[in-house]
């Protein structure tokens, strides 16, 4: 389901990719890239959302069912990010 993303983005971690939520997976995954120019999405408020974002980058939480009552920024389908940018 991964491969409709490659177009919009130049890469694409995934959770096996990297050990969250440690700073250092955030930071190794970014690879070249600065903390602004990446998005993390996830369906883990802490991992995914909290974690990321205190570390300056943009998050995107996946909460498909609407569980998450904070004002966030999140999607209920992986196709909504798209629509986004």
């Amino acid at each position: 389901y991964m491969n409709i993303y490659y177009k919009y983005f130049d890469k694409i971690y995934t959770g096996e990719d990297t050990t969250k939520p440690h700073a250092e997976a955030y930071i190794c995954a970014k690879d070249n890239f600065s903390e602004k120019d990446c998005i993390v999405v996830g369906d883990d408020l802490y991992k995914d959302y909290v974690v990321p974002r205190s570390l300056g980058f943009n998050t995107i939480l996946y909460d498909k069912k609407d569980l998450q009552r904070q004002t966030i920024v999140k999607v209920k389908r992986m196709n909504d990010i798209i629509k986004m940018f």
